[in-house]
């Protein structure tokens, strides 16, 4: 195929098999507006995209506000829409069909993607404030990773004996009810928020946070806070395939849809320089771990670590400007 190049590359064991020549770039827009359109009413639209090699993204989104009982309580309603291009470039792979250097006859397909927000916010007292969102989104199309492969392992002595490309269904539909509550205790404000997730993958999910604003003189402040999160696999998700079981109509081993638990820590602050200058700063750590036993595996690769998690660190630095 006329502009396609072949690479060979060696991967250690024990090490995630990166093509360290390959590079990418990414470039990202995202413009927003908002405007009362009526007493206690609001208005917001966006627009976003972002383009990349071999990946393409654009949306939409509208949402509208009302605020009611003297501005105590906020109704709010949001719309989201956006379409994904996926065009790898070895072209789209067919789920579960052996790894080879041939390209693929499709280019590239597209995912459909809608997203809807339903939510109230109420002001208990002085000091209190909650809220409740309701969620729901359904996709359809290409929800597959066209790089990622599973390896077909002898059931026995867990041999690698060929490997094949993932294949995930092409429809998701996610649902989840997230709770939030801020409190205020003089110069102190608490937030702790809930949220619980159920997509058509059969992945649950909650998450639980808890974060604490804590001013440091008067144009200083510090927020450390904590998330923990746990989540169940997807119905498809396997770490290997069996050579001696047909091939399923949909496999992934992206850790990602497996069942784990991770936490994270972090602590953000800013100082004000001037009224309208402010540096601020962010550090995070995120950790996951496996939850629950990995099952049965062939004695070969018993030793073998099959989920390896993710550990990161991350820091933002940054300055405020207000008009």
């Amino acid at each position: 195929v006329t502009g396609v190049q072949e690479r060979r590359y060696t991967a250690a064991p024990n090490t995630l098999p990166v093509d360290q020549a390959f590079r990418d770039s990414r470039v990202a827009v995202d413009l927003g507006y908002s405007t009362p359109v009526a007493a206690n009413t609001k208005l917001n639209i966006g627009v976003n995209g972002s383009v990349e090699q071999d990946y393409r993204s654009l949306s939409g989104r509208v949402g509208i506000a009302q605020d009611l009982n003297n501005k105590s309580t906020t109704l709010s309603l949001g719309v989201n829409f956006e379409q994904d291009q996926s065009k790898p470039f070895h072209g789209i792979p067919v789920a579960l069909s052996p790894m080879s250097g041939t390209p693929a006859a499709a280019r590239s397909r597209n995912k459909n993607v809608i997203n809807a927000v339903a939510g109230i916010t109420q002001v208990l007292t002085p000091n209190l404030v909650v809220q409740l969102n309701y969620s729901y989104g359904s996709s359809k199309g290409y929800h597959s990773d066209p790089y990622r492969i599973l390896s077909v392992l002898d059931p026995t002595t867990g041999a690698p004996l060929r490997y094949v490309y993932e294949g995930r269904p092409d429809k998701r539909t996610r649902q989840s009810v997230y709770g939030a509550a801020k409190l205020a205790t003089g110069s102190f404000v608490t937030d702790l928020s809930a949220r619980y997730y159920h997509d058509s993958w059969g992945i649950n999910s909650y998450t639980v946070e808890l974060a604490e604003h804590v001013p440091l003189m008067s144009k200083a402040y510090i927020e450390p806070r904590v998330r923990y999160y746990h989540q169940s696999k997807a119905d498809f998700f396997a770490y290997y395939l069996p050579s001696t079981a047909a091939l399923p109509l949909f496999a992934s081993s992206d850790s990602r849809l497996d069942r784990f638990n991770a936490i994270t820590f972090g602590v953000s602050g800013g100082v004000e320089l001037t009224p309208h200058l402010e540096l601020y700063a962010n550090v995070e750590t995120y950790r996951q771990s496996k939850s629950g036993a990995l099952g049965t595996v062939p004695a070969g690769i018993a030793n073998q670590t099959l989920y390896s998690g993710t550990h990161a660190m991350s820091g933002l630095f940054g300055i405020k400007f207000k008009f």
